[in-house]
């Protein structure tokens, strides 16, 4: 191999230490061929704007093998994006989710030498297991908790406090009595020539800091660049007495997250990093010594791309799953079967069911369930309890015959039909004044309003999709509900159902809104209500430290 063709191998194939040359050669006298080596990457040096504690700038090497690799990465990112927005929001999210997280929590119990259960962590992820945890598995919690973050909040810009809320999280408190490291750390790193430090001196930590969140929000570095040298400048600097290292990797995943790929970061296994520390921070000390962060990048995309293909088929087979249920499942959603008509005080209304919690652990109720006294609970308020008004001199059994009953006519009902007659005829002028009979009618007068004429038009104006039927009725809505799951397949049963009812303009809606709706886990409720945000139904706000989501006026 001629001799250039080495000088471009160790620039583009390997991307080569001094140390490295000499190991390919196999003889100690590689100067020659190192400077060479320089001279070649002089080409393709692009200066950051971040600084070594000498003040000296890091750099990268975009050599064409180097920046045809990060492309690549950034693509396959972008493709897991477009996978996960399309993947049906219910069922098969939260397998995937739950697997995905799952994951990544081993790899920092791994760390921590933690033995934990696959039951505990369901619980910690389906948020069932919130408290009383051993005092060694907190942290795993409390990483869950900033990974959720990420995904809720990819959009919020990162500064000084996203550090600062990463730490008081992994630290469980609010209340921090103390926020940079005080003390110096003492590490040193001996893979390469020399002694090599981590960890910026206390008093130069800030300055760190500040410069890093610059980078960030300023430079022009493409998305792979910028966010591994965040990891490295955070696992470098080790701005807090504890935890910087998981810091690192969630700000490399906020940095993924702000910049194009959404939610879906907090689900990238960047963790398996941390299963080689001592391979990681020999490639951290190269980095620190040859002020080329060129070495990291490359070790980072060797690790986590095979990962990163992984997790593409954890989508499709989460799809799979999904349509297996599909098919050999009946619609989880029983909304329109168990609808039963009711008569409330003269107008009729549509009694919906709370919908069961898991789609595949219940079967559809059958039609005689649906006529025993399980289903009469869950009817709303008894008619007969809407029947008394004081206001009216009239025995309470005269207006029961204004209410039709519940049910459809069984024997019992045509037995009591049979009984009392003469109600039908019963004029109800007779011996009453005027206030008398308004106030009776006004009692009788149905409660849904009307959609003729101009109350029509108005109601239209508020409702934010305006070319499907509108209205207040429950057919109206269910009609509604059907047409927004013909226009977009991407939404699931619940989420069609949910926004056929929320919807009108200049409203607030909520997650435990969504959660009491449907009756389903408050995670899915709120990935639910995240992916109608992702699809352009809603947008998100913080109102109060609390998320609301409005409709979004549709054509």
């Amino acid at each position: 191999m001629a001799v250039n063709e080495f000088i471009k191998k160790f620039s583009n194939e390997i991307y080569a230490t001094k140390n490295d040359v000499i190991r390919e050669m196999k003889t100690p006298l590689v100067d020659g061929i190192w400077s060479q080596v320089i001279e070649y990457r002089k080409a393709f040096y692009e200066t950051l704007t971040l600084t070594n504690y000498d003040s000296t700038r890091f750099s990268v090497c975009l050599t064409p093998n180097i920046s045809k690799k990060i492309n690549n990465f950034e693509r396959k990112l972008i493709s897991i994006l477009n996978k996960y927005s399309k993947l049906q929001r219910n069922l098969a999210n939260e397998y995937f989710k739950n697997k995905t997280y799952k994951k990544i929590l081993r790899y920092i119990a791994r760390k921590y030498k933690i033995d934990i259960q696959d039951t505990v962590l369901d619980g910690i992820i389906d948020g069932t297991i919130t408290f009383n945890l051993p005092t060694d598995q907190t942290i795993i919690q409390r990483y869950y908790s900033c990974l959720q973050d990420i995904e809720e909040n990819y959009l919020q810009d990162i500064d000084e406090n996203t550090l600062g809320n990463f730490y008081s999280k992994l630290m469980g408190t609010e209340d921090l009595t103390e926020y940079y490291r005080k003390t110096d750390t003492n590490k040193y790193n001996g893979y390469s020539i020399g002694r090599l430090k981590i960890g910026v001196a206390p008093q130069n930590i800030e300055n760190s800091v500040n410069q890093l969140i610059r980078f960030i929000n300023y430079d022009n570095q493409s998305l792979i660049v910028k966010a591994v040298a965040t990891f490295y400048y955070i696992y470098y600097i080790r701005p807090f007495e504890n935890y910087s290292e998981e810091i690192a990797l969630l700000m490399l995943k906020k940095v993924l997250a702000y910049n194009d790929i959404s939610s879906v970061a907090a689900l990238l296994s960047f963790e398996a990093l941390l299963e080689n520390k001592d391979e990681l921070e020999s490639k951290i000390a190269d980095c620190q010594k040859y002020y080329d962060l060129t070495y990291l990048i490359n070790y980072v995309l060797d690790k986590i791309e095979p990962l990163t293909d992984r997790i593409a088929d954890d989508i499709v087979e989460s799809q799979n799953i999904t349509i297996k249920k599909e098919l050999y499942q009946a619609d989880p959603e029983p909304i329109r079967e168990q609808k039963e008509p009711i008569f409330e005080s003269g107008a009729e209304t549509t009694a919906i069911p709370t919908i069961e919690k898991s789609f595949i652990e219940k079967e559809p109720l059958t039609h005689e369930e649906l006529r025993g006294e399980t289903v009469q609970e869950m009817f709303v308020e008894p008619v007969h309890e809407e029947k008394v008004d004081e206001t009216i001199p009239e025995p309470v059994v005269e207006q029961e015959e204004t209410v039709a009953p519940i049910f459809e006519e069984t024997p019992e009902h045509v037995e009591n039909v049979v009984e009392e007659p003469k109600h039908e005829e019963k004029d109800i002028s007779v011996g009453r004044t005027e206030e008398e009979i308004k106030a009776y009618e006004d009692l009788v007068k149905p409660v849904q309003p009307t959609l003729n004429g101009s109350d029509k038009v108005n109601f239209a104006q508020s409702i934010a999709i305006s070319n499907v039927p509108t209205g207040l009725t429950e057919d109206e809505a269910t009609r509604l509900e059907e047409h927004l799951m013909e226009m977009n397949p991407n939404l699931s049963h619940g989420q069609a159902y949910f926004y056929a009812r929320h919807c009108t303009i200049g409203m607030y809606y909520t997650v435990d809104q969504y959660k009491k709706c449907v009756g389903c886990a408050y995670e899915t409720a709120r990935s639910s209500m995240n992916n109608l945000v992702l699809l352009g139904y809603y947008k998100k706000e913080l109102l109060k430290k609390k998320f609301v989501y409005l409709p979004v006026k549709r054509n």
